[in-house]
């Protein structure tokens, strides 16, 4: 009896496949076994990895090793709110030096540091702080260049995104907004210095840029020069930015100017004793002239026999009334805003002294209502005339709270009698009444003067309008 040489199960002689495994047996299976089959064939052992591959394959490793540090590096350092960590430490410790390394300043704007700092901080750090922190957070702050604003609408900071690694990467450039600052004056060619700035308005009232300022307090300094004097101006300039960021300094000089009133046009205006060459038509007012410093001026004029006429030396500067009187007097006859000089010069009074009598008589009117007391007036009136009780009706009326006198131009001089002259005057008043009201009126005046031993005094008013 044969077996089955894979599984033993007994075969009859002449079987050739196992009924039990359905393997080849006899000669076919000796056959097969004689046929190796390709896969049981041994394979060659590896050959072992040589020096060069593995020094490749370190390298790689070492080389994605160094680009992860390398991102990590870049990243950390390129970390915006590290930046806003640094400005917010040096916002609470108030150090301008820790501050000024992470902002950035315009090279030609000025700045206080200290002030600026300050103003920063007043001006809503926190806002300032947190709109920074957003930007840099967002997806558009990573894309896009973006402002901060202090709480009152002015730009403060400025953010540029700057790549780098061909845009895998980027910093940050935080820029202090400097403010504009533009000046004017009320004269021409003032010089102006702010910091280490100059500059020339050479138009009076025409805004000139002056310099860019960071928020903070400034020393300006102005100075002009005219015909009439020297003028300078010191103050200080506080900065503020706005919705604009823009500051506007005005450079008024403390003067004054007036205007004309003469006979002779063609008088030569004459300065500090120097004439100017110039006539007195050629100017439709004198000034300004400045207030802390004093300037006389006269005119002369030339008869046609060739004798030179001087009017008095005027002191501008304690001159109560807004213009400045040139009047000549001549032996012969000339003719005065329409009036013959026969009527001009009466009793050995003048135009010129009338006028000055006046203003006189005017401003210590005025100075009586103010004060309420008729007596500072009183001296110039006359016993016997209706003035003198209508004035101190009116004084005491308590209808006016205050009064002040802009101008008093003499108009008309005219002797009617004796002793006695009508004399008109144009006035310019600016009222305040006790019931609230306010006027600016502008009033044309007679009044009847008498001569009291050379004096003049004034008897009554003849006519308002």
């Amino acid at each position: 009896m044969n077996y089955c040489t894979r599984c033993g199960e007994s075969l009859e002689d002449n079987q050739t496949f196992c009924t039990s495994c359905g393997a080849k047996q006899g000669k076919e299976q000796q056959a097969d076994e004689v046929t190796p089959s390709h896969t049981d064939q041994p394979r060659p052992p590896k050959k072992p990895m040589s020096k060069k591959g593995k020094a490749g394959i370190i390298s790689i490793i070492a080389i994605l090793v160094t680009l992860t540090s390398a991102h990590f590096i870049i990243s950390s350092l390129t970390d915006p709110l590290k930046t806003v960590q640094a400005i917010d430490r040096a916002m609470t410790e108030q150090n301008p030096d820790a501050f000024f390394e992470q902002v950035d300043l315009k090279d030609n704007a000025i700045v206080q540091k200290e002030e600026y700092l300050s103003y920063i901080d007043s001006s809503g750090w926190e806002s300032m702080r947190d709109q920074l922190t957003d930007g840099f957070e967002s997806e558009e702050g990573h894309m896009f260049d973006f402002s901060v604003y202090d709480h009152g609408g002015g730009k403060i900071f400025a953010v540029k995104k700057n790549p780098l690694v061909f845009g895998l990467y980027s910093t940050y450039e935080i820029e202090a907004i400097p403010t504009k600052v533009v000046a004017s004056s009320n004269m021409n060619n003032t010089k102006v210095s702010i910091g280490d700035e100059t500059k020339e308005i050479k138009e009076a009232s025409e805004l000139t840029d002056l310099t860019l300022a960071y928020p903070g307090e400034y020393a300006v300094k102005g100075s002009a020069e005219s015909e009439f004097g020297k003028f300078e101006y010191s103050d200080t300039l506080n900065v503020y930015p706005d919705e604009a960021n823009e500051t506007e300094l005005m450079i008024d000089f403390p003067s004054d100017s007036y205007t004309i009133d003469t006979n002779k046009e063609d008088a030569i205006l004459f300065i500090n004793g120097k004439s100017t060459g110039q006539p007195l038509s050629d100017y439709t007012e004198l000034g300004p002239f400045p207030l802390d410093k004093e300037v006389t001026v006269h005119a002369e004029w030339k008869d046609k026999e060739g004798k030179v006429h001087a009017t008095e030396k005027l002191a501008a500067q304690s001159n109560p009334w807004n213009s400045l009187s040139f009047y000549f007097e001549e032996p012969t006859e000339e003719v005065y805003a329409g009036v013959q000089s026969d009527n001009l010069e009466n009793e050995g009074f003048a135009r010129g002294e009338v006028e000055d009598f006046m203003l006189q008589f005017l401003t210590q009117s005025v100075d009586a209502l103010n004060s309420q007391d008729f007596s500072i007036v009183e001296p110039l009136f006359t016993d016997e005339g209706s003035g003198k009780a209508e004035s101190r009706e009116f004084i005491e009326s308590g209808r006016v709270d205050s009064e002040v006198l802009l101008d008093g131009v003499l108009v008309d001089f005219d002797e009617v009698e004796e002793g006695q002259f009508e004399v008109t005057m144009n006035e310019t008043y600016e009222i305040n009444y006790s019931d609230g009201d306010y006027k600016t009126p502008t009033l044309e005046a007679t009044y009847l003067l008498e001569s009291d031993n050379g004096e003049l005094k004034v008897d009554s008013y003849l006519d308002i309008n």
